[in-house]
């Protein structure tokens, strides 16, 4: 009750108190039972609470205890420096028995991509996450390593802050869309590991992903139209990128200038240090990268990353339409309406939203041939959805 209430509670900055905002009270019946009273149905409601950042900690007088590191998971927190490194050892007390199959597990922070990889090579390493996809096929030919490579819901974007001019005219939005060549994204920066998207963040994984909506392509003279929709007859922009924002996102940033300029588009692309583009420079300038991992279900990428007032909404993005097809949608058991309530959002964010979303990209990890895993794995984020550690062993 008490890490729940610790993201709902009034003044709180979490980033997943819009995903509560159904949540009306909460008690316990008992030694183990809690019940959730929501002021609206939530059919996603179980889901919700695996959100990773939900995580059951212990308490205090009321109080939950987020900086112990104690946990329910499989292993105990031996230590931990924040941008270095963690480590964990077994608990022999675990709840389960169907997981945690490590004596010990330890993470270490490595920023840079071609250090990750050198590090699998060289075998300091039994896996490396988040591989680079221009480094992936390099991997194929090391002995002794497999490059996991799975679809997954995340994607790299370029995100426009509505706040501020001209982003907030919808037609230099659209414009913007029609600018960028995504086959060529996936093929230039993703290396082919990624598929074509549209500007919304549903992706095929998704139950609710809607195929029939049209794609948007590359397109300089409808751009060129949106513009003059505008009153533009060009456009002077300069787009934000790190090597913090997404893989390759320099290299994106300046593909995508050389595309627009064809649509009477001078996008500038501005490398900003790393440090610190996530305090400076996201959601704080008209044009900006991004990225976003998958989350369990529409309903959570949408609120999270497109809600009204949302804390993780870089764009300022408000549309109440928006808002009520999801809260209708989560109330929804019939799937055919379902379907049709998130098709409506789809279309409203690929045509009026403020992200321009060329691909969704693969999850890429190098895992050494000691390390066996599931057939399936999860994969909403790296490393199975953060559930190596959890569900991986040596073989």
């Amino acid at each position: 009750m008490n890490s729940i209430n610790l993201h709902r509670a009034e003044g709180s900055k979490s980033p997943v108190k819009s995903l509560l905002v159904n949540l009306e009270d909460i008690s316990a019946e008992g030694d183990d039972v809690v019940v959730f009273k929501l002021s609206a149905p939530d059919v996603d409601w179980p889901s919700t609470l695996a959100e990773y950042t939900l995580s059951i900690l212990p308490s205090k007088d009321g109080v939950a205890d987020w900086q112990s590191g104690v946990g329910t998971g499989p292993y105990r927190l031996i230590s931990f420096e924040p941008g270095v490194s963690a480590r964990f050892e077994r608990y022999e007390n675990d709840h389960r028995s169907d997981r945690g199959w490590f004596d010990s597990v330890e993470y270490i922070a490595v920023n840079d991509g071609a250090a990750r990889t050198n590090a699998i090579i060289s075998g300091e390493v039994h896996v490396s996450s988040e591989i680079e996809p221009s480094l992936a096929m390099r991997l194929n030919n090391v002995p002794n390593v497999t490059v996991v490579s799975r679809t997954s819901p995340g994607f790299s974007l370029f995100d426009m802050q509505t706040a501020l001019a001209p982003v907030d005219n919808v037609n230099v939005r659209r414009a913007l869309k029609y600018a960028i060549d995504r086959q060529e994204f996936v093929d230039k920066i993703l290396y082919g590991y990624g598929t074509v998207a549209n500007d919304h963040p549903i992706a095929p994984t998704y139950q609710f992903h809607d195929p029939s909506l049209e794609q948007h392509s590359y397109d300089p003279d409808k751009a060129k139209f949106y513009l003059k929709e505008a009153g533009l007859d060009s456009l002077d922009l300069d787009l934000q990128v790190s090597t913090s924002a997404f893989t390759g996102a320099v290299d994106a940033a300046l593909l995508y200038s050389e595309t627009a300029r064809a649509a009477g588009i001078n996008l500038k692309p501005v490398r900003v240090p790393a440090d610190g583009y996530w305090a400076t420079t996201w959601a704080k300038t008209p044009f900006f990268g991004s990225y976003w991992t998958g989350r369990p279900t529409e309903a959570h990428i949408i609120s999270l990353a497109y809600g009204k007032g949302a804390a993780w909404n870089a764009t300022s993005y408000a549309n109440d339409r928006l808002d009520r097809l999801v809260t209708e949608a989560k109330g929804q058991r019939d799937e055919a309406k379902r379907r049709e309530l998130y098709a409506e959002a789809q279309r409203i964010l690929s045509v009026d939203g403020p992200s321009v979303i060329p691909a969704f990209n693969n999850m890429i990890d190098a895992v050494s041939n000691e390390i066996g895993m599931p057939e399936t794995n999860v994969t909403q984020a790296s490393l199975d959805s953060r559930y190596a550690a959890s569900r991986w062993w040596f073989v």
